[in-house]
Parts: structure tokens; sequence; C-alpha cells
């Protein structure tokens, strides 16, 4: 086990926020886990993947683990059309997406361009274009730090909801992602049943296929062309943490009861609201709609604003960026007086998706 002090973490967090972490060791093999649980002490660590779903705000004394671990494999149920695909939770989420379409796998195609660690996807059952881990995530391979177990953990397990799960919640401090079980399909040699109904997802395919001369075609629409598409769409959208720094979408969108919302669209005229099963604390379905959060963020008068060099993004109100030098603790505060007019506007509370720390 390799142990690094203070490390600079400007380069390991999309927001490109600066921020020291005291200690931090990178997971590279499961063999590791038994050293770095007599290195942690009882202490709790503050697991990183690849820094797409955190805000620093302060530097680090807690020990940190950055998860490496690589790994993927397959296996196809010569029975049927499901392929059982294992992989590391250090391994890139869009790289596995690529990975699986040229393998002839589908059911990852909607999901395309997200940033992040595979065994980040769990805690946030990430979710993009009518799709979320949820649909295709069979099972989680996860270490006890304070009680050096294994777990694990099916899809009831994992109490997945929207933008939530059982890593959330305190009792999953100690654990550590350390492989992901994802159900697919053999798309060459079952049905191909696509997700395109989401927004405009369906109207870019089109647009793609009409580019490369299959506009009339009666070829079949293939996964690697939803993915084309969402990755186009994504692209346009949404600035390269690479080039502006920020965290993807800052904001869930909010959900409530079907007849509030109606009371919010007699308001607010052309407020768009989706109908969506959700489940609340007791387990119980009910009635729900959805809100697009950067509608509201924009009616609120906040897309293009900025503060120092934290800001809204231009093109898209619902991601908050660093333009170069601003620090978690301005994007922070950026995020609250956002929440603050919502709530005085609208009388919805914003929930922030990124971990802040």
């Amino acid at each position: 086990m390799k142990l690094r002090t203070n490390v600079d973490l400007r380069t390991l967090n999309t927001f490109g926020v600066a921020a020291w972490a005291s200690q931090l060791v990178d997971l590279e093999h499961e063999e590791q886990l038994g050293d770095i649980r007599q290195w942690l002490a009882g202490r709790t660590a503050l697991i990183l993947g690849g820094g797409s779903n955190l805000l620093f705000t302060r530097d680090l004394t807690e020990p940190v683990i950055r998860v490496c671990l690589p790994g993927k494999s397959y296996q196809i149920d010569s029975s049927s059309d499901v392929v059982r695909v294992v992989v590391g939770a250090g391994e890139s989420w869009h790289g596995l997406v690529m990975w699986a379409l040229a393998m002839g796998f589908q059911g990852l195609e909607n999901l395309a361009l997200i940033p992040g660690t595979v065994g980040a996807a769990p805690i946030q059952n990430i979710g993009a274009y009518g799709a979320e881990l949820a649909d295709v995530f069979e099972s989680a391979r996860v270490f006890d730090l304070a009680h050096g177990t294994w777990l694990t953990l099916d899809a009831q397990d994992c109490e997945f909801n929207y933008r939530d799960s059982i890593f959330k919640q305190a009792r999953a401090a100690h654990w550590l992602i350390c492989s992901v079980t994802l159900r697919l399909r053999h798309h060459a040699h079952g049905d191909s049943e696509l997700q395109l109904n989401y927004g405009d997802l369906r109207a870019q395919v089109d647009a793609i296929r009409e580019a490369k001369g299959l506009g009339s075609s009666t070829q079949a629409i293939c996964p690697q062309e939803v993915a084309e598409a969402v990755i186009a769409i994504r692209t346009r959208r949404l600035p390269d943490p690479a080039r502006l720094g920020n965290a993807g979408s800052f904001f869930a969108n909010p959900i409530i009861g079907s007849e509030r919302a109606l009371e919010l669209q007699a308001r607010f005229p052309g407020l768009p609201a989706y109908p969506v099963v959700s489940t609340d604390p007791s387990g119980q379905h009910g009635p729900t709609m959805k809100l697009p959060a950067a509608w509201l963020i924009e009616r609120a008068g906040w897309k293009g604003r900025r503060q120092g060099d934290a800001g809204v993004h231009t093109d898209h109100a619902l991601v908050l960026v660093n333009h170069g030098g601003a620090s978690g603790q301005q994007i922070r505060r950026l995020a609250e007086e956002i929440q603050r007019d919502i709530r005085k506007l609208f009388g919805l509370t914003l929930t922030i998706e990124p971990r802040v720390v």
C-alpha cells in the first residue's frame, strides 16, 4: 500500500477547485484492503472515484481512498439473450459504455458520456434520456471497511430511487464498492427494443441517420446510433469539465405530487411536468410529477449569471461552473442563493446532487 501525503486534489475533481488531502491511498487491488483497514484504524474514509460528483469546500484531514480497481469480464447465457458483465469500480463509466457497444451488448447506450467511474454509478443511480442504472443493475460487490466483511447487494438491497440509493445513507459510510455486475442483452441475437422516447433523442437519431444517407432506410436503429445521438446532445448542451470545471447537473429535478404540480403550472404557464413513479420513505408508491430544475432556475433569472468565477452555465441552467479561480465555498454559496430564490418563487426545495465535502 502506497500512502501519499499532502495531495493536491485539483486534478482529481471535475470542478477543478483547490483542495488538499492530508493522506491518500490508491486502491488498485483488492488484496490491499487488509492493509488499508489497518491504516484506517477505525476512521471513516472519504471514498474518491472520478471526482465528478463532488464539491470540495475544504482541505481534507480525513483519510482518502481513491478507487482505481480495474477489470471487465462477461458471460453470455447460452439459453437466453442475457449478458452478465462484471466491472471493476475504478473503470471509466463512459469507457464501459463504449466497450459494451463494441462487444455487441445493449442496455447502456442511453447512459453514454456520463462522467465518473463505475463504482460511483450505484451511489447516484445515474440516469439520462429515459434510462437509469437500476434498469440494468444486478449486484454490487461491497467491502465493509469497518468490519472487514464482504457484502453482495442486489437491486432491491440497494434501495434505488431517483438519484438515490442505500449508499447515501449513514449505515453505508464504511462501504466501499469494489465491482458491479450488470445484466445486459446481446442485441445481435435478441430483440433490439431501444429507449428513444425521451426529449429530443429520437429527433437526434433521425438527424444522424439523415446525415449518413439512411433517412429512408428500413434498416433498424442500432444501440450505437442511440449512443451517438446521446453523445451529440450532451456535447452540445453540457460543458466539457476539462475546459470549464463542473460536475454536470448540480441539482436534482424536484418530484412533487400531481396536484401540487398542476397548481404550479396554473401559476407558471409553460412549466413542464413529467409523470413518474416514485417511492416515499415508507415504500409507498403514488402519483407524482418531475419538474425540470433547469426550467425553474432559468425562470428565476439565474441562467448565465456569475459571482466572480462561480457561475451558472450560459447554455444549461442546471450546471454550475468554475470559470477558473472559484473556490468550493464560492460555488456552494452560489448554489445556496439559487436554492433560496427557488423556494421564494416556487415554494420548492432544490436538492444538491453532488456530495459537498
